[in-house]
This record gives C-alpha cells, sequence and structure tokens, in this order.
C-alpha cells in the first residue's frame, strides 16, 4: 500500500464505520466558547493534558472572571459587546501576577513539557494572549485576520510548548474553522492504525484527513475536516478509557 489514494482509501474505511453511527456529527460544547481568553486557554492547556483537567481550567477562569463560558450558536459568535477583549486577559495577569494566576484562578501548574526549565502553560498563554492582541487580535471576529498569516503562525510556534503547530491548529478549531485538525497522539495513532504509515507530520497528518474526507463525502455530505478529527478523538478517548 504505498501511494497516498490507498493509504487515504484505508482511512476512509475505518471512519465510515465510525460515521454510520455518529453521523450527522454534534460537535462538543468547547467549539461554542463564548470568548476568545477561552479558546485560547483551551488551546495551550490540552496539549499533552487529560482533557478533563483542562475543561476544570477553562471553567476556573470563567467562573472567576466571571464569563458565560459558552455560547448557542456553533456557526455565529457572539456580538462584540458581548465578549470580553482578549486584552482583559493581559489585565487580569497584570492585576494578579503570576502566581495568584496559576495557584487561585487556573489552579493548574502544569508545564509546556517535562524538561525542569519549561515554562508554565499559564505563562504560554500570557506571551499567546500577548502575541495575539500585538497583532490587533481581541475577538473571535478578529480571528480572519491572523489565520493566514505566516509571519504570525511563525511567532506562535516561537511559544516555548507550541513548536508542533499543534496548538495553533486547535486555537483555529475552536475559534470557528472546520479546515483543521488537531494532530495529537490520539488522531495519530489512529491514522497509524488504519494505515501503514509512521511518522506523519502534522501536515502530511492534515493532507491526508483532507483526501479521506473527499472519499466520505458522497456518503456524509456536509461533513467537515474538524468534524473527523472530533469522532477520531472521542473514539480513542472511549477506547483508552475501556481498554
Amino acid at each position: 500500500m504505498n501511494t497516498w489514494n490507498e493509504q487515504a482509501k484505508a482511512l476512509a474505511q475505518p471512519l465510515e464505520s465510525l460515521l454510520v453511527s455518529r453521523y450527522p456529527v454534534t460537535l462538543p460544547s468547547e467549539y461554542r466558547y463564548a470568548h476568545l481568553s477561552l479558546a485560547l486557554i483551551d488551546a495551550v492547556f490540552s496539549l499533552g493534558a487529560r482533557y478533563e483537567s483542562t475543561r476544570a481550567t477553562v471553567l476556573r477562569f470563567a467562573k472567576v472572571e466571571p464569563l458565560r463560558p459558552f455560547r448557542e450558536s456553533l456557526d455565529v459568535w457572539p456580538s462584540l459587546d458581548a465578549q470580553q477583549p482578549l486584552a482583559d486577559l493581559l489585565t487580569r495577569y497584570r492585576q494578579r501576577g503570576m502566581d495568584s494566576m496559576l495557584s487561585e484562578v487556573y489552579q493548574n501548574r502544569q508545564r509546556t513539557s517535562s524538561h525542569e526549565s519549561a515554562i508554565t502553560k499559564a505563562e504560554a498563554v500570557l506571551r499567546a494572549a500577548t502575541l495575539l492582541v500585538s497583532y490587533h487580535v481581541n475577538y473571535f471576529q478578529d480571528i480572519p485576520k491572523v489565520m493566514a498569516n505566516r509571519s504570525f503562525a511563525d511567532d506562535f510556534r516561537a511559544i516555548p510548548g507550541q513548536t508542533s503547530g499543534t496548538g495553533l491548529a486547535y486555537l483555529w478549531m475552536l475559534t470557528g474553522s472546520d479546515m483543521h485538525i488537531k494532530p495529537d497522539r490520539m488522531v495519530i495513532r489512529f491514522i497509524e492504525q488504519a494505515t501503514s504509515l509512521r511518522g506523519l507530520s502534522p501536515q502530511q497528518t492534515q493532507r491526508l484527513v483532507e483526501a479521506a474526507l473527499e472519499l466520505l463525502r458522497p456518503q456524509f455530505p456536509g461533513l467537515t475536516v474538524r468534524q473527523i478529527d472530533y469522532v477520531i478523538w472521542s473514539y480513542e478517548r472511549f477506547r483508552t478509557r475501556h481498554a
């Protein structure tokens, strides 16, 4: 099984079996965050962590602010006056200080890697928020300004823990993009088991899922890359818990 098309067919087969009972795909509440700050916190804290821990961290921040965590519609962003500008997150860091953000707000001291010198994820959120605001991004409506900006992507990946681009791809997903996947260990494991491929880059993983989607669309019209990512992730999560 050598050609890309053959690999895409191999991936499409188990996806078809999963989608039969899951289509149309309903995305969970984190895809309906009401504020950009919550999406950013999720995107950073979720890397290499159990999602229950990440969700609790996001909701703790929302409670302290206080913010209504989720919007009603998946497809419609809240009006600007209903959103917390991302600059307010930077203000909160200045007002409280890093130690308070770690111990009282997030109540989460996870680091971006296991290295002793690694920064905390709370610090990574601060750096990412500072970067976004420097590119004049405060609200969901501002995200299209930077989604295709290579300079911004390079700057984001320069933040410790964000080198792979996985966190950035997930941020795009949480802020409305149907065209991205989060190529984390669960997605990669599923793809490796379905195909003969190993060592795929995030870009190759994205391309392969896109190719499989084209094969599946006749049977599942309206299916998106983001929905495929969620179907794979939820299946692998269930399988791991019940292994």
